[in-house]
This record gives C-alpha cells, structure tokens and sequence, in this order.
C-alpha cells in the first residue's frame, strides 16, 4: 500500500498531532516523486487511495472547525455577559451608541466602556480625572433651539402667559383681595414642544424626516414615549393611586406641583394658539414635557459676563438672548439654555457619590463628562441629578433610592403649609385624568380662581 495510505489511516487518531505530521511529511514526498513518473504511472494510480485520505481530511477539517467556532462564540456570549454584569444590552441604545460614537464622529467616549442595557459600564479600571464622554453642540437639542423655531414663533406660543390670584392683606384693613399676575412659560415648556415637533417629523417619512440628522432620528426614538411614562411614573396616577399618598407628605404636594405646571402650561398654550391644541395632544406634550423634566441638563451661562470681549458671534447671540428677555421675559442670558444630550441622559442618579462629573464647555461647544474617581472594573457610570431628596425624586423621576446615603434629607423648619392649587382639587379638571380641554372662557376662570403656591 502507499505510504500516503498509511499515514492516513494509522492507528493515530485524526486529531493527534502524529496524524498531521505523517500526512504532512508523505504530501511533500508525494508531490516530490510525482513529477518523476510518467503520465502512464500516474494514471494507473489507484484514485481512491489518495483522494479517499483527502476526503476524510477535509470531513475532519471541517468538523474541527465548527468546534472551534462554536467555543468561540460561547465563550465570547459569555464574555460579554460577564462584562454586562448579566444585563442585556437595549437594542434601540446600541444603534445610537454606534451612530454617534462611530470613529468618524465628533463625539467621543472613553475606549474602555462598553453598553450596558441602557446605559454603560467599566471593562477596565478607569483612573480619575479621565476624559468619559464628549457630545458636541451638533448632537444636543436647546430650548434656545425652540425659540428659534419658526412654527412657535408663528403660533405666537412665546407669549402665553400663566395668570394666578394672590390673596393679600392690606396694612391699613384686615380685608383680604385677590391680586392677578401673570408670568411667562419656562423656556423647557417651549423645549418641549420642540422635541413634539421633531417627533412628529420623525414619525411622518419621508419628508419629515428629511431634514433632521439621522444621529438625531435615532435618539428620538430612544426616548420614553407617553405609554411608557404611563407604566411607572406617579404623575400619570390616576386619582385612586394617588390617594395612597399622606395628603400631608411631601412627596404628595410635589406631585400635585408637577401635575399642576404640566396641566396649567399646555392649558395656557392652547389659549394662545388653536392650531397648537389641534397639532400638538396633551399625551404627547405631557410624555415630552417629562423627558425634559428628567432628561436635560444645564448649560450655565452660554457668555461671559465683561461683553467687551465678546467676539463677533458672542455679540449677535448676546444680543438675541436679550431680546428674548425684553420681549418674552425669557432669561437664558443669565440662566444659560436647557439641552437634550444623548448618550449622558442615559446614565443612572447617584447623588452623594457619582463617578463622574459633566459641564458644558463654551469652548469645545459640547458637554464634557468626566471621571471624578477611579471606576473599577464592571461598575457602572453614574452622575448626579442635583440635590434631591428621595421625595423630589419620585415625584419628578419617578425613583426613590432606598440606598443609605445615597441621596440628601430635608428638613423644614417652618410650619407645614400644603400646595394649594387648582390641580387638587377635585372639582377642577384634569388633562392627566384624561377630561377635554376646556373652553377659553372655563379655562379663563379656571386661572383666575388658581392659588399661588405656599
């Protein structure tokens, strides 16, 4: 028989390395030989000898190579989870990750974070003071955005005004009167509207969509939607729940103060535009007006406070954010703007002791996130929403930590004076408990007969 043969069938077995040797070892004196026989003696050869080996090998090859593939995608699934701390990553999260954070973006975030169902988590020790997380200007959206907004400025939204009574008590009688007063709309209610806008042009291709940045598509769509809200935050309780609150607890009038100014501002802009009520539903100004509620984040002060330095640019917007002051009683020049920043608004509350810290920079034009203490390995990015206390958290995020020290305590040191307000009492009604828009002139008695909060 031919040494090939052997070597293919010997008592080694195909996954021992001798099989491989002899197969090798015999193939290069095959191929040496071949080209000194005559064509007569190479076809005279018996075909299923060699071939027949070849044939088993390439079985055996094969059946090897799945093997491997499979090990390898196991131990790489379960890599990943281990790095995930057992979390499946959000699909809708990843895609925007991907997109914004691609090579060729002008976002960054640090190399050694990776997604971590809606948020992200630590694969190697991150050291303090690194460089987490850019977001240029191109990806945020700012309530200055929405004055700019050429459909809000037509509607005439800037100048609707929220109107309430203040019971006062004159020096000289003991009688009470009821002074009227009006102030303007934050400028996150028009951030709102906004973001409704551009939603809705997302969700109305293909034209609609056409003019907003892809980046941005899918990070609109990332956001909680109204049945969302509705599956987990208090102020989408319906009366029955609500009751389940001490009506003297803080965590009660809270909630009442949020439902109010959510009811009170779509109410007051209605007033102001018909066309505002039928484009823009209350469910979708609501589940908008939460996400900025939960979601923005401050930019500060967008100039600096000596205008003699002011650029060429500084100057144009110095002298637009003052116009919005004078005409609107909107500040932005010294309160700074609102923004939407993807990817940052992701990331969980701790408030006593985040592991990172975020500022915008005027002269990167994007929000900075940066480490403020070394982030071990498979622990996840957390800021700070500010100082609150677990009940401001459940009434504006929905959340309470239950984690000792995690959050601050408040104390009051004056008498309890509940929130008294139209949205509590029972006989007003409720966009949120889902009763129709009253008419302007219920809606107009409706302010009148509001109570300024204590």
């Amino acid at each position: 028989k031919r040494p090939i043969k052997r070597g293919l069938k010997g008592a080694a077995p195909w996954w021992s390395p001798l099989f491989w040797w002899d197969f090798f070892v015999h193939r290069a004196t095959e191929q040496q030989t071949a080209g000194q026989k005559s064509q007569r003696q190479t076809t005279r050869r018996n075909p299923q000898g060699f071939y027949l080996g070849i044939n088993r090998l390439t079985v055996h090859g094969s059946l090897l190579l799945l093997v491997t593939m499979a090990l390898a995608i196991y131990y790489n699934r379960k890599d990943g989870d281990d790095n995930n701390n057992g979390v499946t990553v959000d699909p809708a999260v990843l895609k925007l990750m991907q997109r914004i954070l691609a090579p060729r973006s002008m976002a960054h975030s640090h190399q050694d974070l990776i997604p971590s169902g809606r948020t992200q988590w630590a694969i190697r020790e991150i050291p303090a003071n690194e460089l987490v997380l850019k977001i240029p200007r191109e990806y945020l959206i700012w309530d200055l955005d929405a004055l700019r907004d050429e459909w809000i400025q037509e509607q005439s939204l800037l100048d609707a005004r929220l109107t309430t009574t203040m019971t006062t008590t004159t020096t000289t009688t003991t009688s009470e009167e009821s002074v009227l007063s009006s102030k303007p709309l934050e400028s996150y209610v028009f951030l709102a509207i906004h973001l409704v806008r551009l939603l809705q042009r997302v969700r109305d291709p293909p034209l609609g969509a056409l003019r907003i940045d892809p980046v941005m598509q899918v990070y609109l769509r990332v956001l909680p939607t109204f049945p969302d809200f509705q599956r987990f935050h208090p102020i989408f309780w319906n009366a029955t729940k609500r009751g389940q609150l001490r009506i003297t607890s803080a965590s009660h009038d809270l909630l009442s103060q949020y439902r109010q100014e959510m009811e009170q501002s779509y109410l007051a802009l209605a007033k102001v535009s018909t066309d505002f009520s039928q484009s823009v539903p209350f469910e979708e100004f609501a589940a908008a007006l939460l996400n900025v509620w939960t979601r923005s984040f401050g930019t500060g002060p967008l100039l600096p406070p000596d205008e003699t330095d002011d650029t060429h640019e500084q100057e144009d917007l110095r002298v637009e954010l003052q116009d919005y002051m004078d005409d609107f009683g909107i500040d932005l020049l010294t309160k700074g703007c609102h923004s939407m920043v993807p990817v940052l608004d992701l990331y969980n509350h701790f408030g006593t002791n985040p592991n990172v810290g975020f500022a915008y920079n005027t002269s990167q034009g994007a929000f900075v996130v940066t480490s403020t203490m070394r982030i071990p390995v498979g622990q996840e990015v957390m800021d700070s929403y500010g100082k609150h206390t677990e009940a401001h958290l459940f009434a504006k995020y929905g959340f309470v930590h239950h984690v000792a020290g995690s959050d601050y305590t408040q104390a009051s040191l004056a008498l309890y004076h509940p929130v008294y307000s139209s949205a509590t009492k029972p006989t007003a009604p409720s966009l949120l408990d889902g009763d129709d828009i009253p008419s302007l002139d219920a809606t107009e008695q409706q302010m009148e007969n509001s109570k300024a909060l204590l």
